[in-house]
């Protein structure tokens, strides 16, 4: 175990060294998600994630439990920036710039979209977009992959929707689609929702909804579910 990478609302990640294979790894420990119907979910979903390859989705190789009986995922490590701390850093960028790095982000997302078991990514936003180090020289825009499948979720099959339980919304409130606030089916078209809010933040560095951060949630999904952007 080497360093922590980040913590946020669904868990931890911690950057570790493979002995074996000389190796470093992304963990990311599951928080606030336990209970024996979310352990079988996680494991029957988490098969998808380890079985799909592509080269802009951050692979996730292993699933597990922990001794305490949470879960954790074992994901390739990206060296570099995720985007939100790019722009936050750089400044919003161009258009040409935004196009190419949500060209990438979209061909994840749609690899994701159209497996025989669709997968919803749930959470695409700014921090779940990884910048590849080598590439942040400003001449081009960056290699970019789509990361933190978490809770991302399974469907049956192309043009499936999913019905979350009442108080079951996850994700990020200014990314996420009217369809998953309000408890709604949702399916692929609630990603593209949040990659659109994502490819307005890259131009402007702010989000399509000027709501105060120290807002709390109940608030924001007013905010949200009752004017337009």
């Amino acid at each position: 175990l080497q360093r922590s990478l980040g913590h946020g609302g669904f868990g931890s990640v911690w950057l570790v060294h493979d002995h074996k294979t000389c190796r470093l790894w992304a963990i990311k420990q599951m928080r606030g998600m336990s209970g024996p119907d979310f352990a079988r979910r996680f494991r029957r979903e988490g098969r998808f994630l380890v079985e799909y390859i592509h080269l802009r989705i951050a692979r996730c190789v292993e699933i597990g439990e922990d001794p305490d009986g949470g879960s954790y995922l074992v994901c390739e490590f990206i060296p570099g920036l995720d985007l939100a701390s790019f722009v936050r850093d750089k400044g919003p960028q161009p258009a040409w710039w935004m196009i190419d790095v949500m060209i990438q982000v979209l061909a994840g997302l749609h690899f994701l979209h159209t497996r025989p078991r669709v997968i919803v990514h749930r959470d695409v936003k700014p921090e779940n977009i990884l910048l590849k180090l080598e590439k942040l020289d400003g001449a081009a825009a960056p290699l970019a992959k789509l990361a933190d499948l978490g809770i991302s979720r399974a469907l049956e099959g192309p043009g499936s929707t999913r019905l979350t339980q009442p108080g079951a919304v996850k994700g990020t409130f200014y990314y996420l689609a009217p369809e998953i606030i309000s408890g709604e089916p949702y399916g692929p078209a609630a990603d593209v929702y949040s990659a659109g809010v994502t490819a307005y933040y890259i131009l402007t560095g702010k989000h399509p909804y000027d709501f105060p951060r120290e807002a709390d949630d109940a608030a924001l999904v007013y905010h949200l579910w009752t004017n337009d952007p």
